[in-house]
């Protein structure tokens, strides 16, 4: 049975670091997808359990602050954290840097449990 009513029940996402410059919808393949409003959701106290998850070495030099660049949020090779402010809309895909300096944090989801998931034909 689908689950209908999200809200109530949100899918837990597997929070997954992406690599420098790749995408969630990468970091995420081949068997689950990106939420972004999961992703966009991440912020302050949440933002820093998932980041002390991905264990030693992954600290925040500077932030995290806000940004409305649809990447966020991400740590950069600098350790320059950014969380989504409300301009954000955390993109699965791209926009892929020209630098690929920042690693994205995904929130991986099984398909068919995020809304509007352009994976799904009906």
């Amino acid at each position: 049975a689908l689950q209908v009513s999200s809200l109530q029940n949100p899918p837990e996402c597997d929070w997954v670091l992406g690599t420098l410059g790749q995408s969630c919808e990468e970091a995420c393949e081949p068997d689950k997808v990106c939420s972004p409003a999961k992703q966009k959701a991440l912020q302050g106290l949440a933002f820093e359990a998932v980041l002390d998850s991905f264990g030693a070495g992954l600290n925040c030099t500077d932030g995290p602050t806000t940004t409305a660049d649809d990447r966020a949020p991400y740590i950069d090779k600098f350790g320059i954290c950014k969380t989504c402010d409300d301009e954000s809309n955390s993109q699965c895909e791209g926009p892929r840097p020209p630098d690929g300096d920042e690693r994205r944090f995904c929130c991986c989801v099984e398909q068919g449990v995020v809304d509007n998931d352009p994976h799904i034909h009906t």
